[in-house]
């Protein structure tokens, strides 16, 4: 009880071409999108450090002294950093046996 036409197989061959363009064609968009978004990336990159460049540092007010802005070419002298332990607030943090500082996760194991 056929209804009268032939069905002709269709080769894998052909299949597998067909599968193959798509995936050629779904790579190159996927490509493209990566491409824009890489460009996003640094257009946004550039205008963020270009905004950040354009604020000048802050200056005292003028006409106190007169030595305005002298205190942007004289380093001052800034106290040593503090280790204190980040965990436990141990003043000068935790040490080993030779004086290095030691991560607050190794010494506050157990």
């Amino acid at each position: 009880m056929s209804s009268g036409r032939a069905r002709i197989p269709v080769p894998g061959g052909v299949i597998g071409v067909v599968i193959a363009l798509c995936a050629v064609l779904l790579l190159k968009w996927l490509a493209i999108v990566a491409l824009v978004v890489c460009g996003l990336t640094l257009l946004a990159r550039w205008g963020w450090r270009r905004r950040r460049a354009g604020a000048g540092p802050v200056v005292g007010t003028p006409g106190l002294t007169g030595d305005v802005g002298l205190e942007l070419l004289v380093p001052v002298p800034r106290p040593a950093p503090v280790d204190d332990c980040t965990w436990c607030g141990l003043a000068g943090g935790h040490r080993d046996l030779r004086g290095r500082p030691v991560r607050p996760r190794h010494a506050h194991v157990g």
